[in-house]
């Protein structure tokens, strides 16, 4: 990441190896990817961290199951992001 800074990261709570408090933690303690937008993946399990996640500097949370219009939403409202331009015909 710190090679090619990412314009926005997705992050699950519930990862395998590394949880991912831990890993917003670590990305918040680096000065060179404190500043990358967080939007991260919640269940309903996960309503007693919401508040740490919150502190650790989150720009959003998405609960899952979410549609792929709703997670377009919420990005969008985290970056810039415009529509692509229109083909010419």
């Amino acid at each position: 990441m710190e090679r090619a800074l990412p314009d926005l990261i997705l992050l699950d709570v519930n990862m395998p190896t590394m949880g991912g408090v831990e890993m917003l933690t670590l990305l918040r303690s680096n000065p060179a990817l404190a500043a990358i937008p967080v939007i991260m993946l919640t269940s309903p399990a996960d309503y007693g961290v919401m508040a740490h996640l919150t502190a650790l500097g989150t720009n959003g949370h998405l609960m899952k199951p979410f549609t792929a219009a709703t997670l377009i939403e919420k990005i969008r409202a985290v970056i810039n992001l415009a529509p692509a331009p229109a083909k010419p015909a």
